[in-house]
């Protein structure tokens, strides 16, 4: 033979026999729809691979596990799409069919170079057997099947600038540089435009390109008071997608575009005094080596009032800065005891308006001269040994000691081949951050996990570490391993986004397992763009598909199989940015909480209709009573803006060089084809001191952000700038006068009661409480903790009551602790009063934590009992299922638990899933610290038959700490059983449920829906799940006129215009069984599957 078939023939065949396989493979069909992909424009192409493969011999297309569609981007990266039975297969016993829908950004335009018109795909297929074995096939041998090569396209056209400008603002140094700029590929990357005034040099980049007009602005205040009056456009750099890059010099700006200098003529001409800002003195701080906090102490004297100073040590912990006047501050650092040693800095940071800046550093030395290794003393298990358990909660408690220091962190390595584990401070339970015990509470699955033997770290705060070797629980696995299968259904797969902000696209998600692993499943979605040089993600939502959750999408079950009716959600804000859209694909995070697995999924490519704008014009902005202020007069002024075109749902006004952000409330009205939207906010001006604020907003149009820049509020006639005029400074600062502090030791709640003299040109807004740790870190290495404060609206005198439990940032470590009070200004200048001045203030202020006054820990599930036996027999009529819970919590006491009753050894025919709450007034004995508890009267129906069980989901106290459950802790924990048997020696045939009909209305406006459900059999219980809502599901009620379930009035809360789609589950206790309809369910019946809500006041940002 030698015709072309026969070569192809011997050349697999030859594969085959070098890996010694026990089953031939061969590629059969390999084509793509679209062998030229030209990406040169924002929309995104993709196409479409079909691969065949064939197999003979042993087991045949069994011994396949999954294969891969390899594209080799440059000399050293391969890229690897996998393919695998569970996502891409459709085939028979010896032939398998593969559909890859593979975008131009996912195979990164075949790893195209920089100023290459076109790229070829260096393609090679795996195919992977069960036994190791792998079977190769070669980018040769693959182009010889037609259409078998695929060759990426890309503009190499650089940008082209059509026009360029600078106008200086009249009444001050704001330039705005405005370009108009032409791409002829994907889009704009940067624009840089380079100036200088002859001897210093500054760029401007340009890097979001979100218009209004089709232009494009970068606006700057200059530092005249530095780099003076007079500048030269040095050149402009033009960057797109591609990285084509145009280059225009000083010269060919001025020959093409008549811009060269430019010139800043101000109202005044501020001069720099060439003097630093401010000076200082310190005492020499020596050598450090104390156990106890050190308060280290800078004297600042400024030049003046207007130079404000930020402070730290060590670029880490803050330092405060207490002012006695407004031109001396001592700073005030404070040094934690229990560090390494090593050489710290005070760094003193210091500007003003004039655009200046100065910093110095001062060293000192800390020793610690203690080189004791922290020691792990030993730790405790919930369990003591794991055995072939399912996935379960695992408790966790290690004890630890230090010496001259404090716990960082504790590190847990396994034999297991699972990552690492890291466990920080927060975990302490007892003791404290030098002696104590940190417990921890984590899933756990000994099918990949194993506690038998592990290493333990302890890192403390000088920089010491100590490890040992340590047994735990022992672990065995379960002696069958069944893997998961999941199975996604699409039946849409278009983020339509040109009508609403929003798009969600349902989908069926089903697990598989043989053994139906009780697991904790979850699904994310990451839309994933390549923009030529690295991977940018689209953030999407999904549902939670939680096993454990009835009201996470859940709508059946077997004993093999759960099915989840979920979703993926992309919104505008997404897409915002990088504008592109049209072809993607989607990266999915599916497992259990141990064992997650990202794939890719290519049966199908997923389509971005991308937003649609219409015109939107700033018609009217004004300030009253006036742009022109005198602060010391004019205590607070108004701005009103009106948009028209797009709703503009979000207005702030902000100013150039300032923190200040004015938000704006809204009134939207419809005018038909457009919308009107009016904007009001109020900004306090007293006692500002004198400057120019240069006005620009920023407004939210269907998830995007835009900017009205100050250029066009000038050229509409629009006030542009804030003139000021301050009080002249008396030198005088705010003072605390009087301060009495009250502690409760048992309850750690501080009452402050205090009186504040303010001078006349300075005006206060806020008051601030900061707790501070005198032992650890309060805002640590790693950036988890931030500084934990209250902070209350400013009052001469009052009382301010601060409630260290209820602070979120505040740990069980946080003992001995200072306050620090902080009062905030309309100029935003911070007048701090450290602890040691406090306590000059109030000598009585003393304050030692009561660790155990806070409430850390959740409560715990002592046992759990069926009443009367777990054994029911319902032949002589319904039966009250009644639950009895034991709860304990060591301090606020329980409140409430989530949990559910569902049919276990389940068919599609009798599935069951109720998911119901307990609150602590269902307690029948005992106290909301030591408790039992009653879950009563759950009807269940004669002659009813199966067997279930009961889970508790979760445990929350008084303060809201939880404790989490799988079925596995449950039978660790308790003595009971959680699982009942239902019996009848009469069988009785039960009317099935079912839904009739499904109707959905509106009111007006499409901000309320309404839901009329009908059905047939014994119904108690009707639920409607709303797919990407951010609710769970919403429950029925029933009309006892029509013996209709309805929903009156549903309005989500905070949510995007948008079609969502539903599911609907109805329950019979009668006869213990639920039937859910997915969506694609709903739709096959002819009933409606989706609303649409309108929500033109939604905010993205």
């Amino acid at each position: 033979m030698t015709t072309k078939a026969s070569v192809l023939l011997m050349l697999v065949l030859a594969l085959i026999f070098v890996n010694t396989i026990q089953c031939t493979v061969t590629i059969s069909s390999f084509q793509f729809s679209e062998t030229e992909l030209y990406w040169t424009t924002p929309y995104v192409p993709s196409t479409t691979l079909t691969l065949g493969v064939e197999t003979s011999g042993k087991d045949s297309i069994t011994e396949i596990s999954d294969g891969y569609l390899n594209i080799r981007l440059g000399e050293f990266r391969v890229l690897n799409l996998q393919f695998t039975q569970v996502n891409y297969f459709d085939g028979g016993d010896n032939y398998l069919n593969v559909t890859m829908c593979i975008p131009v950004t996912l195979i990164e335009a075949c790893g195209i170079n920089m100023n290459e018109q076109s790229s070829e795909c260096e393609l090679s297929v795996t195919v992977n057997l069960r036994d190791g074995n792998q079977v190769n096939f070669n980018s040769k041998f693959l182009q010889r099947f037609p259409k078998g090569t695929l060759t990426a396209y890309q503009n190499i056209q650089p940008p082209q600038l059509n026009s360029f400008s600078v106008t200086i603002h009249p009444d001050g140094p704001l330039a705005t540089f405005e370009l108009s700029v032409s791409h002829f590929g994907i889009g704009m990357r940067s624009i840089v435009i380079d100036y200088s005034n002859g001897t210093a040099y500054s760029s401007l980049c340009i890097n979001t390109f979100q218009t209004i007009n089709g232009l494009y602005y970068s606006e700057v205040i200059l530092p005249i008071a530095t780099m003076g009056l007079f500048y030269t456009i040095e050149g402009v750099t033009l960057n797109d997608f591609e990285y084509n890059e145009a280059n225009l010099d000083a010269d060919q700006m001025l020959t093409l575009y008549g811009v060269s200098n430019f010139t800043v003529i101000p109202t005044f001409q501020p001069t720099a005094s060439g003097e630093p800002l401010f000076t200082h003195q310190y005492e020499d701080f020596g050598t450090l080596s104390s156990n106890v906090l050190t308060n280290l102490l800078v004297h600042v004297f400024l030049i003046d009032p207007t130079v404000t100073i930020t402070s730290n040590l060590y670029n880490v912990w803050d330092c405060y800065n207490n002012y006695q006047n407004s031109t001396y501050i001592i700073v005030n650092c404070p040094m934690l005891p229990n560090q390494s040693t090593e050489q710290y800095f005070i760094a003193i940071n210091a500007n003003n308006l004039l655009g200046e800046t100065y910093a110095v550093s001062i060293p000192f030395q800390y020793n610690n001269n203690n080189n004791k290794l922290p020691q792990f003393i030993g730790a405790s298990f919930s369990v003591d040994t794991i055995y072939q358990l399912k996935p379960f909660f695992l408790e966790m408690n290690y004890t630890f000691t230090t010496w001259a220091s404090t716990i960082n962190d504790l590190y847990i390595q396994t034999d297991d081949g699972q990552p690492d584990q890291n466990y920080l401070v927060d975990f302490l339970v007892s003791g404290n951050a030098q002696n104590g015990t940190m417990s921890i509470y984590v899933p756990f699955d000994c099918r990949y996990q194993s506690m038998s033997k592990y290493q333990i770290g302890i890192f403390d705060s000088k920089g010491k570490q100590s490890f040992s070797k340590e047994i735990g629980p022992e672990t065995t696995a379960p002696t069958t391993h069944y893997e998961t299968e999941f199975f996604m259904t699409f039946n849409q797969t278009v983020f339509d986004l040109s009508l609403y902000g929003s798009s969600v696209i349902p989908f069926l998600l089903t697990s598989v397992s043989p053994n139906n692993q009780d697991l904790i499943w979850n699904s994310e979605g990451t839309i994933q763009v390549w923009s030529l040089d690295s991977t940018i993600n689209y953030p999407t939502s999904s549902g939670a598909t939680d096993s454990f959750d009835f009201e996470n999408g859940e709508i059946s079950r077997t004993n093999t199989s759960i099915q989840f009716d979920t979703f993926i959600q992309l919104t505008a804000q997404s897409i915002g940015i990088v504008q592109l859209y049209g072809q993607t694909s989607v990266t999915f995070l599916i497992g259990s909480a141990i064992d997650i697995t990202q794939y890719l999924f290519t049966q199908s490519c997923f389509d971005i209709k991308p937003v649609q704008f219409q015109e939107t014009l700033l018609v009217d902005f004004s300030v009253s009573p006036s742009p022109t202020i005198q602060s010391s007069i004019t205590d607070s002024i108004s701005f009103s803006a009106v948009f028209k075109g797009d709703p503009v749902v979000a207005l702030n006004v902000t100013f150039y060089e300032s923190k200040t952000i004015v938000p704006c409330s809204l009134d939207l009205l419809n005018e038909q084809s457009y919308y009107i939207s009016t904007f009001t906010c109020t900004m306090v001006t007293q006692n500002m001191e004198t400057q120019l604020l240069f006005i620009y907003l920023s407004a939210e149009i269907k998830g995007t952000l835009f900017s009205v820049y100050n250029l066009m509020l000038q050229q509409s006639s629009f006030p542009s700038v804030l003139n000021i005029t301050g009080p002249v400074s008396s030198g005088m600062v705010p003072s605390i006068e009087s301060l009495n502090t009250q502690f409760n030791y048992e309850t750690n709640n501080i009452t402050l009661d205090y009186t504040i003299s303010t001078p006349d040109d300075i005006s206060l807004i806020e008051i601030q409480v900061h707790v501070l740790s005198q032992s650890i870190e309060s805002a640590t290495f790693y950036g988890i903790y931030s500084p934990v404060y209250v902070d209350f609206p400013y009052q001469t005198s009052g009382t301010l009551n601060v409630d260290l439990c209820s602070l979120q940032s505040f740990l069980y470590a946080y003992q001995s602790i200072g306050l620090m009070i902080r009062l905030v200004d309309t100029n935003e200048v911070f007048y701090d009063f450290p602890m040691d001045t406090l306590v000059d203030i109030d000598p009585s202020l003393n304050l030692t934590v009561n660790p155990m006054g806070c409430d850390f820990n959740g409560p715990r599930l002592v046992n759990i009992s069926i009443v009367g036996g777990n054994s029911i027999d319902t032949s002589t009529g319904p039966v009250d299922l009644n639950i009895q819970l034991q709860i304990t919590d060591d301090i606020s006491g329980f409140q409430y638990l989530i949990y559910t009753v569902k049919s276990i050894e389940t068919s599609l025919s009798n599935y069951f899933y109720y998911s119901g709450n307990l609150t602590s007034s269902s307690i029948v004995s005992g106290n909301i610290r030591n408790g039992i508890y009653e879950i009563s009267a759950i009807p269940i129906g004669q002659y009813t038959t199966g067997q279930f069980r009961v889970d508790i989901e979760y445990l929350s106290d008084q303060s809201g700490n939880q404790r989490w459950f799988t079925y596995e802790n449950i039978n660790i924990i308790t003595q009971g059983s959680n699982i009942f048997n239902v019996t009848s020696s009469t069988v009785k045939q039960v009317t099935n449920t079912q839904l009739t009909s499904l109707s959905v209305t509106y009111n007006s406006n499409q901000t309320l829906i309404n839901f009329g459900i009908s059905v047939e059999g014994t119904v108690s219980f009707v639920y409607i799940y709303p797919m990407g809502t951010r609710e769970t599901v919403i429950e029925a009620n029933l009309n006892p006129i029509n013996n209709q379930f309805q929903i009156i009035n549903y309005q989500p809360s905070n949510l995007p215009s948008g079609l969502y789609y539903i599911s609907i589950c109805m329950t019979s206790f009668e006869s213990l069984s639920t039937t859910c309809l997915s969506y694609q369910d709903l739709l096959n019946a002819g009933l409606p599957n989706s609303f649409i809500y309108i929500n033109d006041y939604y905010q993205f940002f």
